[in-house]
């Protein structure tokens, strides 16, 4: 599973809000894009690492991670199939 992170508007789902610092990739306030999370096969990560079009990260910090995973459930806007798949 993909969760993309985006910069923070009014309006957009709060349920992860990310401050900057709270990860090396994040430089402005962001949230976690619930709505666009998506399911990959291990496969499909694969290519898009070798790719290029994915880009690895350093791991984020255990609280913040779990943070994110807490909100995978908890937002109204992640779609039925990943709320399936985490057993929310």
């Amino acid at each position: 599973m993909l969760v993309p992170v985006s910069t923070f508007y009014d309006g957009c789902d709060a349920t992860c809000e990310l401050l900057e610092g709270e990860h090396t990739f994040i430089s402005h306030l962001s949230f976690v894009f619930y709505a666009r999370a998506t399911l990959y096969r291990a496969e499909q990560i694969e290519r898009g690492l070798e790719s290029r079009i994915l880009v690895p990260q350093p791991d984020m910090d255990t609280e913040v991670f779990q943070r994110v995973e807490d909100g995978i459930c908890v937002s109204p806007d992640t779609p039925v199939q990943v709320r399936t798949y985490i057993e929310c």
